[in-house]
């Protein structure tokens, strides 16, 4: 059965494995990042109050006016609390660059979802045709992933500072948007900032362990929804070879 599908066939059922994929994770991401539940549980779990000196309401007001910022219901990050600036300048260039990157990659897979939808018709016509190798495709997409998610946790593990920097080298291109990333206690644009303003705040309301949940949870998430998606495809070739 395998042989009598066409290369445009077998393209197009790779092409959507991927974007299967690529979608699942994207929407685990945004439903993160856009999620205050999220942000208030982390803000405990990381301790952001002493960090940073702020009461949990007022980390619940900053916590959502990131996602509206995010989402682009807010034009800038800054926020006032009890009079004063909570982010530096670098903060808010950097965060541009991030808003900039959320925003297009959302708009991207909108085509991509729309992509997907249309390839998912065309492959429920066509399922029992295309189902095997469907299933073949399936299950190379998901030790594909896995394996990459087992490298770059590797590659992390092995030298995290490294891994890190590369990380931002190829999300941000641009030497000045890669140099806004790195928060020290002196801003990139002390000359410019106001009095008193903590350069590092923006890390301390969203540190590195914030993240390190997110990408579990994101890796965690995938894989199982694809093992999921992958285990139900092989239990119903397996059904389709006893009937047959």
């Amino acid at each position: 059965m395998e042989s009598h599908l066409s290369k445009f066939q077998k393209s197009i059922i790779v092409l959507f494995n991927i974007l299967l994929a690529v979608l699942l994770i994207w929407s685990i991401t945004y439903t993160l990042m856009t999620s205050s539940r999220f942000y208030r549980y982390e803000f405990a779990k990381q301790n952001v109050t002493a960090r940073t000196g702020f009461t949990e309401l007022q980390l619940e007001i900053i916590g959502d006016h990131i996602i509206d910022y995010l989402i682009d219901e807010k034009e800038s990050l800054q926020i006032q609390i009890n009079g004063e600036s909570v982010f530096s300048i670098q903060a808010i260039k950097h965060m541009e660059d991030v808003k900039a990157l959320f925003l297009g990659i959302q708009n991207v897979l909108w085509y991509a979802f729309v992509i997907f939808v249309v390839i998912g018709i065309y492959l429920y016509v066509k399922r029992k045709e295309i189902k095997k190798y469907f299933f073949k495709v399936n299950l190379i997409v998901f030790i594909s992933l896995v394996s990459l998610f087992i490298i770059i946790g590797l590659f992390i593990l092995i030298n995290f500072d490294n891994a890190f920097n590369v990380f931002h080298r190829l999300i941000f291109w641009d030497e000045q948007s890669y140099r806004d990333s790195f928060f020290s206690d002196t801003s990139n644009y002390a000359h410019l900032e106001e009095p008193g303003i903590d350069n590092r705040m923006l890390v301390k309301i969203l540190p590195m362990g914030l993240f390190s949940d997110a990408a579990a949870i994101i890796v965690i998430g995938s894989i199982v929804i694809l093992g999921i998606i992958t285990l139900v495809l092989f239990i119903n070739n397996r059904r389709s070879k006893r009937i047959a």
